[in-house]
């Protein structure tokens, strides 16, 4: 069974506003006060926001309480509507205010979406970063691009394992799949895919893909370039691939389906053998 969730965020961040007027019906919790061609907002509803999403910080995405899923848009809008003005800096110092202590990030929370993108470690494409796809992007990143690639994070938690889709696109031709392990014995050994996990990836429609641990607020390459999804790399401990694993599954069964075959003829044979003795002996 593959168990995905698609969390990525439609978002389109509107070039700079040249006046109030040009900005004034936007859907939006903004409040226009004038008096600039930057939007302005009411920062003590935003603080407030901001500062009880600190206290979620380590809170799944895809599994916020209503109150906190409603912090999380408010603000979001409010991102959009402010990113290319002069005032955003001021918006993203109350983030960094609250969140900068912040120490160790994981993918897909609350602290992802607020912070990540100001962790990004061993990754160049920051806007597709694991931490940072559907995060905050800070001010000093002028010319901020929304991801172009599918993002798919793959988390291994105590015997479960769950895939989500951190970002979705139409491209299918090169994607980022990120592994973290949460289990409590420590960082798998094993970083190869397992055969659900392959299966994940078939399903999106995925061709070639980039795998990455992410660990420590680091990204690790771990296939080492761009494969394509039925290629094996080397492992230390494994290195099966989903075709590998179905032939041998294949084979076993026509084994088996062979065996059953001879068994049922000897049975058969027994039994022949059994009536004509009894005729025999009458």
């Amino acid at each position: 069974m593959c168990d995905i969730k698609d969390i990525s965020m439609k978002r389109y961040i509107p070039k700079r506003p040249s006046s109030i007027e040009d900005s004034s019906n936007a859907n939006s919790v903004s409040v226009l006060k004038g008096g600039s061609d930057a939007l302005r907002v009411d920062y003590k509803e935003i603080e407030r926001i901001i500062a009880s999403l600190r206290t979620h910080y380590n809170d799944r995405l895809d599994l916020l309480d209503r109150e906190t899923k409603k912090n999380i848009e408010t603000l979001d809008k409010t991102i959009i509507l402010q990113y290319n003005t002069d005032s955003y800096p001021d918006l993203f110092a109350l983030v960094q205010k609250y969140f900068s202590d912040v120490k160790e990030i994981l993918p897909n929370t609350v602290g992802s979406y607020c912070y990540g993108c100001q962790q990004v470690k061993g990754f160049d494409d920051i806007g597709c970063a694991a931490t940072c796809v559907n995060g905050i992007p800070p001010p000093k990143l002028p010319d901020w691009a929304k991801c172009d690639h599918t993002v798919l994070l793959i988390t291994r938690k105590e015997g479960h394992n769950y895939s989500t889709v951190l970002n979705s696109t139409h491209n299918k031709s090169h994607a980022y799949v990120f592994i973290v392990n949460l289990n409590k014995t420590g960082i798998s050994k094993n970083l190869q895919l397992t055969a659900e996990e392959h299966l994940c990836i078939t399903k999106l429609g995925i061709k070639r893909y980039h795998l990455f641990e992410y660990k420590n607020n680091k990204h690790y390459d771990i296939s080492k370039g761009i494969v394509n999804v039925n290629d094996t790399f080397n492992r230390k401990d494994e290195s099966k691939t989903l075709i590998e694993t179905y032939k041998k599954v294949k084979q076993h069964t026509n084994s088996n389906s062979g065996f059953l075959a001879i068994f049922l003829i000897i049975i058969l044979i027994i039994i022949i053998l059994a009536l004509a003795a009894n005729r025999y002996r009458r």
